[in-house]
């Protein structure tokens, strides 16, 4: 047992010396633990073995992708956009630009022309990765000496940059932003984050990629939203939920905020016909490991044939159901998903990092079908509550 009146870490006064071994009566926090293993497997790390960034292997399809979607990308906007999105749906990411003036609402951060102009800046560097795929840690090497031992930068802040980019890519490429494309892509902005957190030994945080990898890359996808989503509640109800709920977040959106955000988005999910299953025919495309939980479903080896899995596209919908239930039980959403919970943990052995993945992809296919509509609050709003169906499915795993 953990004894009541042990230190809390990392903030408590030290332990007197001991004569003997130190006491395991502890109370370490979350992350002080996440620290400490993440130290253990540096130690563990075999000397010789490569880095990350350095066992990345590039097909030739996946570079065509890279740098075809980049030469339609307008870098200034897109640049200017990445980083407003970064800095409205990540708000404590604003502490390293205290220097740029009013950020005080996400109007002032769309509108703040330093905002523009660094956002010009980091896109352009990404520019430099796409020439340079082969060598990307390279590529990076002053910035991550800069981020690492000047600005003190978290480094998990790379990967969110990366993400919210994918976002960007899918908002505004949307057609062009193929489940191929955006695996490509994603796969690229994590090497990135990599090469930026080189110097935090970073690799102890994230698996090896390349190809067969099986890491916790974010992968996401574009294409159609299933409009079941139409059928749960209106869009009247969702907003007033979701602002009820986010009251239990301090520091969040106001109810107001919440309602136009969420309800927007409702709105046009009710007026479209298709009955798609893009989020999970996504996944199974993008993070191809998660196949191995539907081997009865047939053919899969291929995004086409992906695409065109008939029971994919059958419980896709059953999946995006079960988060209606969610969106109709906000104050409850634990109780909602105990059952599923509890199936995909005793019986089906699924990787609880796989709910987190599918909210993803369901975010950014919200993104590639709603386009501008898909604004940085909305996507804020969304990402609050596919987060908290993940940890209510996974909650049987703690």
């Amino acid at each position: 047992m953990l004894s009541p009146k042990a230190p809390i870490c990392p903030c408590a006064a030290p332990l007197p010396p001991q004569p003997q071994a130190l006491p395991l009566a502890l109370r370490l926090g979350r992350a002080c633990i996440k620290i400490l293993g993440s130290h253990v497997l540096t130690l563990l790390r075999e000397p010789d073995k490569p880095s990350a960034s350095t066992m990345v292997n590039w097909t030739a399809e996946e570079k065509q992708l890279i740098t075809g979607l980049w030469a339609k990308v307008n870098v200034a906007e897109c640049g200017a956009e990445a980083l407003a999105r970064l800095l409205i749906v990540y708000p404590w990411t604003q502490r390293f630009f205290a220097s740029f003036g009013n950020m005080s609402s996400p109007t002032a951060i769309l509108g703040n022309p330093m905002v523009r102009a660094h956002g010009k800046k980091v896109l352009t560097s990404f520019g430099e990765a796409i020439k340079n795929l082969d060598s990307i840690k390279k590529c990076f090497a002053q910035l991550s000496k800069l981020h690492c031992d000047k600005l003190h930068v978290d480094p998990e802040n790379f990967r969110l940059l990366g993400d919210i980019l994918i976002v960007v890519l899918a908002a505004n490429y949307g057609k062009d932003f193929s489940p191929a494309c955006q695996a490509a892509w994603q796969k690229m902005v994590r090497v990135v984050a990599h090469a930026l957190a080189h110097d935090r030994g970073e690799a102890a945080h994230h698996r090896p990629l390349g190809q067969g990898q099986r890491g916790r890359v974010r992968r996401r996808g574009s294409g159609q939203v299933s409009t079941a989503l139409a059928r749960w509640v209106s869009s009247g109800q969702v907003g007033t939920a979701l602002a009820r709920w986010v009251q239990l977040w301090p520091g969040g959106y106001s109810c107001g905020q919440v309602d136009t955000a969420l309800g927007t988005c409702w709105a046009a999910l009710q007026e479209t016909g298709n009955h798609g299953s893009a989020d999970v025919t996504v996944l199974l495309i993008v993070y191809p490991w998660t196949q191995r939980f539907f081997a009865s479903f047939g053919n899969l080896s291929s995004p086409t044939a992906v695409l065109g899995n008939p029971k994919v596209q059958a419980h896709g919908k059953k999946v995006l159901t079960s988060f209606g239930e969610a969106v109709k039980n906000l104050d409850s959403i634990k109780n909602t998903f105990s059952q599923l919970s509890e199936l995909h943990c005793d019986k089906l052995h699924v990787d609880p990092e796989n709910f987190r993945l599918l909210g993803d992809i369901l975010v950014v296919v919200l993104a590639a079908h709603f386009g501008k509509e898909f604004t940085p609050d909305c996507q804020a709003a969304w990402q609050k509550l596919v987060r908290v169906v993940a940890h209510a499915l996974a909650r049987k795993y703690h």
